[in-house]
């Protein structure tokens, strides 16, 4: 069975062998082959044409074959896809058809020739951190003039001249301008495009921002608080940036921030020195402006400087303790800025300070109680120092200090009014020693019943003052004072007393030895009483008047009559107290007449 499938096999293939009628194969024939163009740049890429037929109708195959170059697909079909090589030259280029017994074989030849070619050196541009312009040479390699343009993809490039036409060559200006360029690597391409070809040139811009301070140093010095100043970016990019300050007592506001390029920052910096003492030479220290990420970067420094100036003030400026202060208060202030720091010093015994140290803050006071002791103290003048040291300069404050007799009175004006005549003042010694005192006599309408004394420390008198107005005129207030006279210091009590007529009960008698009285009232009327002997008529007649009669200026006149005789009174009042006139009696039945003067005074 096996030898008669290969016996069958064979005589199938006998009988598919070439055509004709003879039986004899006959070759393919290739009709045409040929190309796009004869001539061709380097590397171009043009298309390679063949065609054929088979006599006999035989199923043909093709297959080029080059001596240079690269067939890009194609290779085994009608149409080829050849790049020429980069060597100038010519080519053959061979066409290879086979019916699969038989194969035939043609030929062209094609001509690689640089006519035109557009070259740009060099082939990148790496601009680094620093370099703003590259020169590019612009060039033909072939012999025909061509006309080239520059295309860019960004706006930080500028490119002079964007266009031309080679030969002859050409520099070309590329400039970067990182004030655009906000990455820290920025990458892009130039196309340099020609009618014969395109070059693409890649960039490379490295775009490093810097930071820059338009102040190095300032000094707030005794009274500054605040300071303005900048901060830029010098060059291209994105700057990051922030603070570093350290100690407390300065703020800068803000702490961080981005900056573009040639972009500024105002910053506010202040300090505070509340919370400092007093320092020699004042406080320094650098603010430090960060360039992130400061490993690559670092920092800027602003040099600070500031005196911190307390200004100790303390109030009262002297202590005078007298002889009846034991107290007093001490008021230390700081009217300056920052804290100092005090102590207070003094030599004497008898003196005391409550607390002797501490500190005043800015704006602060501390409030200190200074006491005396006079027990067991000499009577007589001191005095001493308080000293208080502090870090910024020393304070004296001088003390007086005395101990001795201190007179006190308990009032210092007695008003008698209308009708007082007498009121009380008590004399006392508030302090240490013996108080020798007296009371001058120059008014003459008051007489102190005790008018000259002696008080130990606490020791007190009591004092009447009796007043007269005998000497007083009416309707008259007489204002004076009298002295107090002392071993320690005088003293005056003012005194008023009122010249009014006084109401009440007023007696007398007249030059018959008859008493006279009257009564007068609120509002100056008068009842008169008079009892008198008619004399030289032998008899005797008391008179009394009762009836009111109204006093005139303190002058008056009451006539009587009864029983056909008659009373003629004529008064004045003289003083508050005392007043006098005549009378007059008369009997006309016995032409009697009797005349007398009277005197009364306030009871």
């Amino acid at each position: 069975m096996k030898y008669f499938i290969i016996f069958l096999t064979l005589i199938f293939m006998a009988s598919c062998g070439g055509g004709g009628g003879d039986g004899a194969n006959k070759p393919p024939k290739i009709l045409e082959i040929y190309a796009d163009k004869d001539t061709v740049k380097p590397l171009e890429t043009i298309y390679l044409h063949a065609k054929a037929s088979d006599p006999d109708k035989d199923r043909i195959s093709y297959y080029w074959i080059i001596d240079a170059g690269n067939i890009l697909e194609g290779l085994r079909d009608t149409l080829c896809l050849w790049k020429a090589p980069e060597t100038e030259g010519t080519y053959k280029i061979k066409i290879k058809v086979s019916d699969g017994v038989v194969s035939v074989e043609d030929s062209i030849f094609i001509t690689v020739k640089l006519l035109a070619l557009l070259k740009v050196e060099p082939s990148s541009l790496d601009f680094g951190k620093e370099v703003n312009e590259i020169i590019v040479k612009v060039s033909n390699k072939g012999e025909k003039p061509l006309n080239w343009d520059a295309l860019k993809e960004v706006d930080w490039l500028t490119i002079e001249p964007s266009s031309g036409t080679v030969p002859p060559d050409m520099n070309v200006s590329v400039k970067a301008n990182r004030k655009l360029a906000t990455e820290a690597v920025n990458r892009t391409k130039i196309k340099f495009v020609s009618s014969a070809n395109i070059v693409e040139v890649p960039v490379y811009v490295g775009v490093e921002p810097i930071l820059a301070l338009t102040d190095t140093f300032v000094d707030f010095g005794k009274d500054k608080s605040f300071f303005y100043t900048k901060i830029y970016n010098k060059d291209g990019g994105t700057l990051a940036w922030g603070v570093i300050t350290g100690p407390t007592w300065i703020y800068v506001k803000p702490s961080e921030g981005q900056i573009g390029p040639e972009e500024t920052t105002t910053v506010y910096i202040s300090v505070d020195r509340s919370t400092l003492h007093y320092k020699e030479g004042g406080y320094s220290l650098n603010v430090k402006f960060v360039h992130y990420p400061i490993g690559t970067y670092g920092w800027k420094e602003l040099a600070v400087r500031m005196d911190v100036d307390p200004e100790p003030v303390v109030e009262p400026a002297i202590l005078n303790f007298k002889k009846d202060i034991d107290n007093i208060n001490i008021t230390l202030s700081n009217k300056g800025s920052g804290i100092f720091d005090w102590q207070a010093s003094f030599n004497s015994s008898w003196l005391d300070i409550q607390p002797t140290s501490g500190f005043v803050g800015e704006g602060k006071s501390v409030n200190l109680i200074a006491k005396v002791n006079r027990e067991l103290i000499n009577p007589g003048n001191y005095t001493d120092t308080v000293l208080i040291t502090t870090d910024v300069e020393d304070l004296t404050v001088p003390v007086l200090f005395a101990v001795g007799p201190i007179l006190s009175v308990n009032k210092s004006f007695i008003d008698f009014g209308d009708t007082s005549i007498l009121e009380r003042i008590v004399i006392k010694n508030n302090s240490y020693g013996i108080l020798n005192w007296n009371i001058d006599e120059r008014i003459s309408w008051i007489d102190p019943r005790v008018k000259s004394g002696s008080l130990r420390k606490g020791e007190a008198v009591s004092v009447d003052i009796e007043a007269s107005r005998l000497t007083v005129p009416l309707d008259v207030t007489l204002n004076d004072s009298f002295q107090i006279k002392t071993n320690d210091i005088d003293t005056f009590v003012k005194v008023r007393i009122n010249g009014k007529l006084q109401s009440g009960r007023w007696a007398g008698s007249n030059n018959q030895q008859r008493l006279v009285f009257c009564t007068v009232n609120a509002d100056k009327k008068i009842i008169f009483n008079m009892s008198f002997p008619l004399l030289g008529c032998g008899s005797l007649r008391e008179w009394v008047i009762r009836d009111t009669f109204v006093i005139d200026n303190y002058n008056f006149t009451m006539t009587k009559e009864e029983f056909n005789e008659k009373l003629t009174i004529q008064g004045t009042f003289k003083s508050p107290v005392e007043a006098d006139g005549t009378w007059k009696a008369e009997r006309p039945e016995d032409e009697c007449v009797e005349n007398g003067t009277w005197k009364m005074t306030y009871q």
